[in-house]
Parts: C-alpha cells; sequence; structure tokens
C-alpha cells in the first residue's frame, strides 16, 4: 500500500512539471531594477525601437522576446548571448534581410517574422535545430533556401501572403512532408 502512494506522489510530482511552462511578461520599465535571473519573457512590442538597450543581455534566463511593432532593420550579434531564447517575435518590422544572429540562438522553438520585407531565408537557420513554429506571413520571400528543410522540428511554416506558384507549392509540400504549411491558394500564372 506505501507503495503504491509513493507511485502516486510520483506521478503527481512529475505531471506537475510536466505541463507547459508559462512565465509572466514583463515591460522593460518594469524589470530596469529587477534581478535578471528572475525573468524569463520580455516585451518590447511597440516601443518604436530600432536598437535594443544595451542593458538586456544581462537577461541571461530569458525564454521570450517580443520585440514586435517597432523600426529594426538589423538584431545585433549580441543578441547570441540570450542562450534560452525560445521564443521570438520580431513581425512587423522592417528588415529587408533574414537577421543572421537569430540563427545563433540554438533553442529557438518558435520565430515569428510577419510582415517585414524578407526576400529570402539564410541557410543557416538549420542551426535552430529546435525550430518548431516559422511564421512569414506577408513577406516577399522569393528563396527559402536550403537550411529550411534540415529543420527535423519543424511543425508549422506559415507563407502566406505571398504568390507561389502550384509547381513550387508541391516541391516544398512534397520536401516538408510533416509540415502544416499555410499558403495563399498557387497561381498557374507563375509556374
Amino acid at each position: 500500500m506505501r507503495l503504491l502512494f509513493v507511485l502516486f506522489l510520483s506521478f503527481l510530482w512529475s505531471s506537475f512539471f510536466s505541463q507547459k511552462e508559462t512565465f509572466i511578461t514583463y515591460n522593460w520599465s518594469e524589470v530596469q531594477a529587477a534581478n535578471p535571473d528572475t525573468i524569463f519573457s520580455l516585451s518590447f512590442a511597440k516601443e518604436k525601437l530600432s536598437e535594443l538597450p544595451s542593458q538586456l543581455w544581462k537577461f541571461k534566463k530569458l525564454k521570450a522576446l517580443n520585440l514586435k511593432r517597432n523600426r529594426f532593420e538589423t538584431l545585433p550579434d549580441s543578441i547570441e548571448q540570450l542562450t534560452e531564447i525560445e521564443f521570438l517575435d520580431i513581425s512587423h518590422n522592417r528588415f529587408a534581410v533574414f537577421p543572421l544572429p537569430i540563427t545563433r540562438l540554438y533553442k529557438l522553438k518558435v520565430l515569428k517574422a510577419s510582415s517585414n520585407k524578407l526576400n529570402y531565408i539564410s541557410n543557416n537557420i538549420e542551426n535552430c535545430e529546435m525550430l518548431q513554429d516559422l511564421d512569414l506571413y506577408d513577406n516577399l520571400i522569393e528563396d527559402l533556401g536550403k537550411g529550411i528543410y534540415k529543420l527535423k522540428e519543424l511543425r508549422s511554416l506559415d507563407l502566406r501572403g505571398v504568390m507561389y506558384g502550384t509547381k513550387f507549392q508541391a516541391e516544398l509540400k512534397g520536401s516538408l512532408p510533416n509540415v502544416k504549411i499555410k499558403m495563399d491558394a498557387p497561381c498557374k500564372c507563375m509556374d
């Protein structure tokens, strides 16, 4: 009976810790005096920034970083210091070139990069081996590169907002059979 009770408690304990982690998301003004090791999610959304504050790099435990709706055109190499990042949102900025420092965020699982001006994806994205969700909605992507095909954990790819031909769509879906790909209806005019 005692063994059964211990097994039951072990099951409850493991169930409790296996649930998805959720963190409180803070704004920059809220964390200025905080202990950096206690902040796991940070948002700079809608701050009209074109550069990140240099003090950001001391937040080494960050798992989520929201840079949505700013004026970023590039990201500094220093972002690779945030080695724990799993979620990054760079949507609605001014990126014309895929930010290479992102490809050094090796624990990245979700990348939201919609509504930028991206026209190609760096082959180095293959370094983000844990990437599961890639949102490239509303970019003028002409070249996905070869690295995207090496992402074994990729489960979701959003390419809506860009017109592709029927052949390209068929080839893409055939090359990524385990990925849910969202695309607008193909146009035969592009074949």
